[in-house]
């Protein structure tokens, strides 16, 4: 159904009209009169649009138009008050439709409505039977006026009330638009329109009839345009401007104009009457719809199908769309670890020339890394080697003073904000042949080396071989080993800056 053409057909007591519209060209196929042989035609002409769209054009003397305009309510209210009021005027007509115009400019500003409503298709039933035969699906029944009130848009629109009037095979048609409203229209047998002067007539009548039902006040100008497809057009019109009485103001319309609009060759309009109705309900469709839900149900479920079809359509469209991208992608990956593969290779093979290049290392690498590291941390931490190092110096000089133990607390190590440094030296006189007169002369001469250094702020002396105080008694200071000659100092140094 999606490439189907959409099917047009003007349907009168005369005979049908069968035209379509495809890709926005519109194309007549015949005309088919009310026969037995119509008939047959008819059914040949449908074989290529079997499943097609249908919209179907209605000319008919059954045809009621009632304007009334009612309170403005919204909702629920709204469509009870519609559809009780559609009842009342279309007689329960089973083709009805409440066409919404607008509101009055004035007053209480109520709804304007045209109550729209076909009695009866009896007489059409053939045709429609045969369109269902065929499968064709109606989507759309309108009548000639509804079609007509979009033609008279593209025309200018002046102050009077304008007669449209057109002539199809089902008749002339007669539709009086207020304020580019339709309010009334009427269907004159083609008998009575074949002349110029008989269409005069009916279109005087149809005057009067607007005056007596108060569509039109008296001696109100009303505007006829007749469209120049019309028999004696010319005549027509100076027939209807010569009764000034009337004040009836008659033009042409050139069908050109509206062949331009609906994209259709003109001389189509003055060789089939029903071309422009016919090419206008392609492109514009109609306002409301006649049509009932029973008879528009085929047409809503391949509505559905089309909907499914097109979704399905569209999910594989991107599927296919998703999964070439996902291919290029998988492809731009898999060239992406290849160049990192390739690079990675590359980057393996020149190592490899540099290390052979270089020269032998004394030990392994790992060991080398953590002599590394372990020079870092200690390079991190306080220096105390700076102190050991005026220490040496001393030492140096007194090799009779062996080092046995060291310590070393670095400034602020007490908790109070100094500058200064704390190194602990034990130490013995070697060697040591039990004179201790000779061994107390050597540590003091240490500790007179010591104090000289400038960066030593104080020597204490914690411990001698002999204890030299004087208020020791003679058993205290006779506690020291016989063996060694130890002490132990305490040198308090200013922190290197």
């Amino acid at each position: 159904m999606i490439f189907m053409p959409h099917l047009l057909v003007y349907l009168s007591a005369q005979g049908v009209s069968l035209a379509y519209q495809r890709r926005g060209q519109f194309r007549f196929v015949g005309e088919f009169a009310a026969d037995e042989v119509g008939h047959r035609a008819f059914a040949v002409a449908l074989q290529p649009f079997r499943h097609a769209k249908l919209s179907l054009l209605v000319d008919s003397v059954d045809e009621q138009y009632h304007a009334e305009s009612l309170p403005h309510v919204l909702g629920a209210a709204r469509g009870q008050m519609l559809g009780r009021r559609l009842h009342q005027v279309s007689r329960d007509s089973a083709f009805s439709a409440a066409w919404y115009q607008g509101r009055d400019d004035q007053g209480r500003r109520d709804d304007r409505y045209l109550f729209v409503s076909l009695n009866s298709l009896e007489w059409a039933q053939v045709w429609l039977d045969m369109l269902t035969q065929h499968s064709i699906h109606l989507a759309l029944l309108a009548t000639v006026p509804m079609v007509s009130h979009a033609l008279i848009r593209q025309l200018p629109q002046g102050p009077a009330p304008l007669l449209w009037v057109t002539q199809q095979s089902g008749g002339t048609r007669l539709s009086f638009f207020s304020q580019n409203r339709l309010l009334f229209s009427r269907l004159s047998t083609p008998e009575s329109s074949q002349a110029a002067e008989k269409l005069a007539e009916e279109i005087i009548k149809t005057r009067y009839y607007l005056t007596s039902h108060q569509y039109l006040p008296h001696q109100s100008p009303l505007a006829v345009a007749v469209l120049d497809t019309q028999q004696d057009h010319q005549r027509l019109c100076e027939i209807l401007n010569q009764n000034a009485g009337l004040e009836l103001s008659c033009t042409v319309r050139e069908s050109a104009l509206f062949a331009q609009r609906l994209w259709i060759n003109a001389e189509s309009l003055y060789q089939h009457r029903d071309s422009l109705h016919l090419a206008a309900l392609g492109r514009y469709g109609a306002v409301v719809n006649l049509a009932t839900p029973e008879m528009t149900a085929g047409f809503r479920q391949r509505q559905w199908q089309r909907g499914l079809y097109t979704a399905a359509a569209a999910c594989l469209g991107m599927a296919v769309i998703a999964g070439g991208y996902l291919s290029w992608q998988r492809e731009q990956i898999a060239a992406s670890m290849m160049q990192t593969r390739v690079l990675l290779a590359q980057q393996q093979r020149r190592y490899q020339d540099i290390s052979r290049k270089m020269p032998a290392t004394p030990d392994a690498p790992a060991n080398l890394k953590a002599a590394v590291e372990i020079a870092d941390t200690l390079r991190a931490a306080p220096q105390p080697m700076t102190d050991f190092v005026i220490l040496s110096e001393v030492l140096e000089h007194h090799p009779y003073i062996a080092v046995t133990g060291l310590g070393w607390q670095g400034p602020d190590a007490d908790g109070q904000l100094s500058h200064r440094q704390t190194l602990s030296v034990d130490g013995e006189v070697r060697p040591f042949r039990g004179d201790y007169a000779s061994a107390m002369n050597d540590i003091d001469r240490f500790v007179t080396a010591l104090q000289q250094q400038s960066r030593i702020v104080k020597v204490d002396v914690i411990s001698m071989p002999v204890n030299r105080d004087p208020k020791s008694t003679l058993h205290q200071s006779a506690q020291a080993p016989a063996t060694t000659a130890a002490f132990k100092l305490k040198l308090v140094l200013q922190a290197a800056p």
